[in-house]
Protein backbone atom coordinates (compact mmCIF):
# COMPACT_ATOMS: atom_id res chain seq x y z
CA UNK A 1 0.00 0.00 0.00
CA UNK A 2 1.47 3.35 -1.08
CA UNK A 3 0.13 5.25 1.96
CA UNK A 4 1.79 2.82 4.37
CA UNK A 5 5.14 3.24 2.58
CA UNK A 6 4.85 7.01 2.59
CA UNK A 7 3.96 7.47 6.25
CA UNK A 8 5.69 4.39 7.63
CA UNK A 9 2.59 2.41 8.55
CA UNK A 10 -1.09 1.89 7.82
CA UNK A 11 -3.42 4.48 9.38
CA UNK A 12 -5.99 2.89 11.68
CA UNK A 13 -8.77 4.37 9.50
CA UNK A 14 -7.62 2.16 6.63
CA UNK A 15 -7.52 -1.09 8.59
CA UNK A 16 -10.66 -3.03 7.79
CA UNK A 17 -12.25 -5.48 10.19
CA UNK A 18 -11.76 -9.15 9.41
CA UNK A 19 -14.45 -10.46 7.09
CA UNK A 20 -16.41 -13.30 8.76
CA UNK A 21 -15.55 -16.60 7.08
CA UNK A 22 -19.23 -17.61 7.31
CA UNK A 23 -20.12 -14.83 4.89
CA UNK A 24 -17.30 -15.38 2.43
CA UNK A 25 -19.69 -16.86 -0.11
CA UNK A 26 -21.06 -13.32 -0.65
CA UNK A 27 -17.69 -12.37 -2.13
CA UNK A 28 -17.93 -15.26 -4.61
CA UNK A 29 -21.54 -14.54 -5.46
CA UNK A 30 -20.83 -10.83 -5.92
CA UNK A 31 -17.93 -11.55 -8.25
CA UNK A 32 -20.24 -13.70 -10.35
CA UNK A 33 -23.02 -11.11 -10.45
CA UNK A 34 -21.54 -7.61 -10.45
CA UNK A 35 -21.22 -6.12 -13.91
CA UNK A 36 -20.96 -2.66 -15.44
CA UNK A 37 -24.66 -1.99 -14.84
CA UNK A 38 -26.63 -2.45 -11.60
CA UNK A 39 -27.97 -5.96 -11.11
CA UNK A 40 -31.68 -6.70 -11.51
CA UNK A 41 -33.77 -9.22 -9.64
CA UNK A 42 -34.32 -11.01 -12.95
CA UNK A 43 -30.57 -11.42 -13.38
CA UNK A 44 -30.24 -12.73 -9.82
CA UNK A 45 -33.09 -15.17 -10.48
CA UNK A 46 -31.48 -16.53 -13.65
CA UNK A 47 -28.03 -16.66 -12.02
CA UNK A 48 -29.53 -18.70 -9.17
CA UNK A 49 -31.15 -21.11 -11.63
CA UNK A 50 -28.00 -21.55 -13.72
CA UNK A 51 -25.65 -21.97 -10.77
CA UNK A 52 -28.11 -24.01 -8.70
CA UNK A 53 -27.78 -21.58 -5.83
CA UNK A 54 -30.84 -21.00 -3.69
CA UNK A 55 -30.34 -17.60 -2.06
CA UNK A 56 -32.73 -16.72 0.73
CA UNK A 57 -34.56 -13.38 0.50
CA UNK A 58 -32.19 -11.73 3.01
CA UNK A 59 -29.19 -12.95 0.96
CA UNK A 60 -30.68 -11.38 -2.16
CA UNK A 61 -31.07 -8.13 -0.23
CA UNK A 62 -27.39 -8.30 0.74
CA UNK A 63 -26.34 -8.96 -2.87
CA UNK A 64 -28.39 -6.00 -4.09
CA UNK A 65 -26.84 -3.80 -1.38
CA UNK A 66 -23.29 -4.94 -2.26
CA UNK A 67 -24.01 -4.18 -5.92
CA UNK A 68 -25.43 -0.78 -4.99
CA UNK A 69 -22.34 0.10 -2.93
CA UNK A 70 -20.06 -1.07 -5.74
CA UNK A 71 -21.77 1.17 -8.29
CA UNK A 72 -21.96 4.15 -5.92
CA UNK A 73 -18.21 3.95 -5.21
CA UNK A 74 -17.47 3.46 -8.92
CA UNK A 75 -19.51 6.57 -9.75
CA UNK A 76 -17.79 8.63 -7.01
CA UNK A 77 -14.37 7.62 -8.34
CA UNK A 78 -15.32 8.71 -11.85
CA UNK A 79 -16.55 12.11 -10.67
Amino acid sequence: MQVAKTIGGTPKELILPKFPIELEYFIDWSRQLIRSEPISYTEIYHWALLTRNDPKPWEIDVLVEIDSIFHRVKHEQQS
